[in-house]
């Protein structure tokens, strides 16, 4: 330990490595516990779950049972196959390399797709919008507003908005010549 007080670099790697150390175990424990968690709700989860090494040895035992040079996608398919062919959907957990993931292997379910518009807008404007209408209510609105997005009705009000620009600017020039 007298090394540690005597020679204040390496006093600062230590606790850096120590800190950053204690931030990998932090962030390993919490990703495990989720996967904990998913299996524990009956979640379709990829067997061969390891604490430490999350799915890496269940896609080691996948890739040698394919050919050398097969894509690494392959093995998710596998996995499929030999697991959730019911299901169409498992969780993959490959933390180290990225993000807890869902695998999804049912086209069907592949093929929804998730609409963000109305939770983005809904804040904004309160309700529905022409925004995110669905096609068979925004056809009426869209022709009720056409008008509005013609390039030559823009043209026509370009004038009046480099005048209302210019007493802008004016004002800004006197507030700038006060000093306020």
């Amino acid at each position: 330990m007298d090394i540690l007080q005597t020679n204040p670099i390496l006093t600062a790697v230590s606790v850096v490595g120590v800190t950053l150390l204690d931030y990998f175990f932090t962030r390993l424990y919490a990703a495990q516990m989720l996967m904990v968690k998913l299996q524990t709700q009956g979640c379709p989860v990829a067997p061969g779950h390891s604490f430490f090494f999350e799915h890496l040895f269940l896609l080691g035992k996948m890739s040698n049972c394919l050919p050398k040079d097969a894509h690494y996608q392959y093995m998710f398919g596998e996995i499929y196959r030999d697991n959730f062919e019911s299901t169409g959907v498992y969780y993959m957990d490959l933390w180290r390399m990225t993000a807890i993931s869902i695998m999804q292997t049912n086209t069907l379910i592949s093929a929804r797709k998730a609409d963000p518009m109305p939770r983005f807008f809904k804040p904004i404007v309160g309700g529905p919008c022409i925004f995110d209408m669905p096609q068979d209510s925004w056809r009426p609105w869209r022709a009720v507003f056409n008008n509005t997005f013609n390039n030559e009705h823009f043209q026509k009000l370009v004038p009046e908005m480099v005048k209302q620009i210019e007493v802008y600017k004016d004002i800004l020039r006197e507030h700038a010549e006060k000093g306020g």
